[in-house]
């Protein structure tokens, strides 16, 4: 093995790597992982997508409701604006 590796450090040392890391790297734990005990306070019920035991598929039916009100309003000036995201594409996998 390495002996830099097998080599004791000081304070000094620890403080000293810490201080000149750069500002997009985590020097302890990662905030998700402490953010997870109010999560559920943060976010709303309604939020279905992205959201650990809840699936976007979920929506399927808001959306086809959704879809269906815009076709009862069809006359008048006001428009409405339906946008279709193809996940799979975005992210690895959608379950």
């Amino acid at each position: 093995m390495n002996q830099s590796l097998m080599a004791s450090y000081t304070e000094d040392e620890i403080v000293e790597v810490l201080k000149g890391m750069g500002p997009t790297k985590a020097s302890g734990l990662d905030v998700a992982n402490r953010l997870k005990k109010v999560l559920d306070v943060c976010i709303d019920d309604s939020q279905s997508a992205f959201v650990l035991g809840r699936l976007i598929t979920n929506n399927l039916l808001l959306v086809y409701e959704i879809l269906h009100s815009f076709k009862d309003k069809r006359s008048g000036r006001k428009g409405f604006m339906a946008l279709k995201l193809n996940m799979s594409k975005t992210y690895d996998r959608v379950e």
